[in-house]
């Protein structure tokens, strides 16, 4: 059994196959577009891979796949 993430780690961190909730977003202007996709605070997060140069992430949160820029993704804090 993997241990969960400690709580404030953002997700661009996160290793490949830990799951963590969302507790916050550090930038406004990308949590908004994030809230907009439908990624919300609550929502459960695992990292599926990264990019070959790790630039972008790709991500399962709750029942969805999701690429993300490594910037947006270090605006996401989990608990």
């Amino acid at each position: 059994m993997v241990a969960p993430p400690q709580s404030g780690t953002v997700l661009s961190i996160l290793k490949t196959g830990i799951i963590g909730i969302i507790a916050e977003y550090t930038d406004p202007y990308v949590g908004g577009k994030l809230v907009s996709m439908g990624i919300l605070p609550g929502s459960e997060v695992e990292i599926v891979r990264r990019s070959l140069f790790g630039s972008s992430i790709y991500a399962r949160i709750d029942d969805s796949l999701v690429a993300l820029r490594k910037e947006e993704a270090a605006c996401i804090v989990l608990r």
